[in-house]
């Protein structure tokens, strides 16, 4: 996470609205993240417990979209450690449109719940493993 907890980098994209123009910005999810973290938990950047983790966790995967939510599992479930490209493949192999899974990939990336390392595989966290 480059010194950048794992929380705190989901929280910020969570609320970043990003570069992606097709993925619906909700503003329910600025009340959510402040419901969740500020009004229920007092929650901090530093709070690593797993309760406050499986908040976060829970909160950004309740609003990707289904196609996003689908491929985030079989990442964590059977596919972390594949080239990315392989990955992505596959996925629009099974889905039969290209463009869906290229965007619910991008999505994925930019909440910071898959990456890419510098070999090119697929990166699920340790902790969302």
């Amino acid at each position: 996470c480059g010194g950048l907890p794992l929380a705190l980098k989901i929280v910020g994209s969570q609320l970043h609205a990003g570069e992606l123009q097709t993925m619906p910005v909700d503003n329910r999810l600025w009340k959510e993240v402040h419901e969740t973290f500020v009004v229920r938990g007092n929650w901090t950047p530093q709070d690593t417990s797993e309760a406050k983790l499986n908040d976060i966790f829970t909160l950004t995967f309740n609003s990707l979209l289904d196609t996003a939510k689908s491929i985030f599992l079989d990442c964590v479930s059977v596919m972390y450690g594949y080239s990315s490209s392989w990955t992505i493949a596959v996925e629009e192999a099974v889905w039969a449109d290209q463009g869906g899974v290229q965007t619910a990939f991008k999505e994925l990336r930019r909440r910071a719940l898959v990456s890419q390392d510098d070999d090119g595989d697929l990166v699920v966290h340790d902790v969302i493993l």
